[in-house]
């Protein structure tokens, strides 16, 4: 962050022939790293599927051939779990930005903000909801999911698109567990902060923002945002980031699999079967 002096020269022809004309600015030059909330949308600048780092991290953490035939569900669905799981068993800790916490920047145009990239983030293992947001954007972008920034007052979190078809949306709203319908298909909400206490808590905690803030959360599809918002070009790098071991994050997802199955299969079934021990006849039938 460095004030610079800047000095425009014009010149142009005009009836009376060539003229010139010269003005000097006082100019403040800013980090790569520098943001201002005005528009949410910006932060899809700091999704960076294609960084090496990231990219490699992504598709070393998402093989799914261990649920894959079990299920006849999309195969996003279980590789974005499995990504989310990867970044939880990697650990990173919530640090939020002591000169510019999220919660009093958002939609404000007068704070610069500072947002990591999505590498530096994976080397430091912290971040704020910015900065994860981020990072989970860029990995699950890589293995080609894709995801839409989300915004409550003061806060921002993730989205991603499950591949599921909007008539299986009822699939996905049981009890406290919130999606949305985009393009046809079903996103699920996630919050990037607590991934370290698995998936379902991510996703219920990220539905309870969304619920909470009904008609007052946005939803930004990255995709959507890029003619506008490329990712930033960064230097090659030596850095080195290394990702959880497979079996640690095999036994997280396995944990989070069986925990979403329960609860959206599991909890619907004896409901429908407590219903049915109340009927007889035809409106058993119909249950």
């Amino acid at each position: 962050d460095l004030p610079v002096q800047a000095r425009i020269d014009v010149s142009y022809r005009t009836s009376r022939g060539q003229e010139k004309t010269s003005r000097v600015e006082a100019l403040m030059l800013y980090r790569k790293t520098a943001l201002v909330w005005d528009d949410s949308a910006k932060l899809a600048s700091f999704i960076m599927p294609n960084e090496e780092i990231v990219s490699t991290f992504a598709h070393r953490v998402s093989d799914i051939s261990e649920v894959a035939e079990r299920y006849r569900l999309s195969g996003r669905l279980f590789r974005g779990i499995r990504v989310c799981d990867a970044l939880g068993s990697y650990g990173i800790t919530y640090i939020e930005d002591p000169n510019s916490p999220i919660s009093r920047v958002l939609g404000k145009s007068a704070v610069v903000d500072t947002v990591r990239f999505p590498r530096t983030t994976l080397l430091m293992r912290s971040g704020d909801c910015d900065d994860t947001t981020a990072l989970l954007g860029s990995l699950l972008e890589s293995v080609g999911i894709a995801t839409a920034i989300m915004t409550s007052p003061g806060h921002v979190f993730l989205a991603f698109d499950t591949g599921e078809p909007k008539e299986n949306l009822w699939l996905f709203t049981h009890g406290n567990l919130q999606a949305i319908v985009h393009g046809g298909t079903v996103w699920l909400p996630v919050e990037t902060t607590v991934l370290d206490e698995g998936f379902l808590r991510a996703w219920e905690s990220a539905s309870e923002l969304v619920r909470r803030h009904a008609g007052k959360t946005e939803f930004l599809p990255v995709r959507e945002q890029r003619d506008r918002y490329l990712p930033l070009p960064l230097p090659a790098t030596d850095l080195s980031v290394f990702e959880p071991p497979a079996q640690a994050v095999s036994s997280v997802f396995s944990g989070s699999i069986e925990a979403v199955e329960r609860t959206l299969h599991g909890e619907s079934v004896e409901l429908l079967e407590d219903r049915l021990r109340s009927r007889r006849g035809l409106a058993a039938a119909r249950v």
